[in-house]
């Protein structure tokens, strides 16, 4: 009887240990179920992270090498800080102009953009008059050869020198630029420079004008330049020329 009691309770034992262990193991298996899925679920999104940013960088234009990063995305440009006239030679007068071009994206902020430009000068005269001096064409390589970041202004830094010298120390920089794609962006902006020589306006510049000659007659005497009128009275202190009588001549004998 007491062998029965003892089998009965070790039969026992051994099946409340099989069960608690199915327990465990079964949990143990729910758990890892668990984290399988959530594995799964992680690799789909990563799987659609990475095909976005794919069709993202398959949209985008290729930085041309050694060039550094170049942006596309232009939302308007601007003749920047440092557009001028350079003088290089610390000489009387401006050689040409330095011309700052910046292109700037949706955020105002500066980007190295490509693209080509053609920068047109205008002279202002006093009366506010625009006239046309000069039209320069930049290309894309000069361009982005040209690039400079600086704690003042950023952009494109072009230099070009005088086609025409300009006769108003005024003039007016009408900057047109064309990306790639052909969105044409403008910007103008008006500046001071140092003329070279006098105008040709001034008349203490002005060459003495000779009319023309008539033909069989006498050269004309130069037309005189203006200066202080002479007066038609005698001077202090000479007498006045005595009038003396007229000489009669009789006939000849």
């Amino acid at each position: 009887m007491t062998r029965l009691v003892t089998f009965c309770c070790v039969t026992a034992a051994l099946a409340a240990g099989c069960r608690g262990r199915s327990d465990l193991v079964e949990a143990e298996l729910r758990t890892k179920d668990r984290m399988l899925r959530c594995l799964q679920e992680d690799n789909q999104r990563l799987g659609s992270l990475t095909e976005a940013f794919a069709n993202t960088v398959a949209n985008q234009p290729l930085c041309p090498p050694g060039r550094g990063q170049v942006q596309s995305r232009v939302a308007d440009i601007q003749v920047g800080r440092g557009t001028g006239g350079l003088d290089e030679d610390k000489c009387q007068g401006d050689e040409g102009l330095m011309v700052v071009i910046v292109p700037r994206d949706s955020d105002g902020t500066a980007i190295k953009a490509d693209g080509s430009a053609r920068i047109n000068a205008l002279q202002i005269t006093p009366e506010g008059l625009k006239s046309p001096l000069s039209t320069w064409d930049v290309t894309p390589g000069n361009l982005r050869r040209n690039w400079k970041s600086g704690l003042l202004s950023t952009g494109y830094f072009v230099a070009l020198p005088w086609q025409v010298i300009p006769m108003t120390e005024k003039l007016r920089i009408v900057v047109q630029f064309q990306t790639p794609d052909g969105a044409v962006f403008e910007a103008e902006r008006d500046i001071q420079v140092r003329l070279p020589h006098a105008p040709q306006g001034d008349p203490l510049q002005r060459p003495p004008t000779f009319p023309t000659p008539v033909e069989g007659g006498p050269l004309p005497l130069p037309t005189p330049l203006p200066g202080p009128s002479i007066s038609q009275k005698p001077a202090v202190g000479l007498m006045p020329p005595v009038p003396r009588p007229p000489v009669i001549l009789g006939p000849p004998s």
